[in-house]
């Protein structure tokens, strides 16, 4: 084999980086909202155990749509459920700020 080339077991499965990419975003994006809601429901007059009951329900709440997320994947693709995240994102931040 020339050198400076892969060999097929060397190679990155295609969809790789686009699906890192997209795991590490709903990470952080996460961790930037879950950081600050303790620090807002403070201000707004709440105590620290509604905090955790939020956080836990958060967690609950992350973990549930695992179960569907192969099944989503595999009857619409990989592209179409990865693109579905900001708009679910939307959503919901459309539905909690509502007053």
């Amino acid at each position: 084999m020339p050198e400076g080339q892969l060999d097929e077991a060397e190679r990155r499965p295609p969809g790789v980086l686009l699906g890192a990419l997209v795991m590490i975003l709903t990470q952080l994006v996460m961790v930037a909202i879950m950081t600050m809601t303790p620090v807002h429901m403070h201000d707004h007059g709440h105590g620290t155990a509604a905090s955790g009951l939020v956080i836990a329900i958060h967690v609950a709440a992350m973990y549930l749509p695992s179960l569907m997320s192969g099944w989503l994947v595999d009857r619409y693709g990989r592209l179409t459920v990865a693109a579905s995240r900001p708009t679910v994102l939307a959503a919901c931040l459309r539905f909690t700020a509502r007053r």
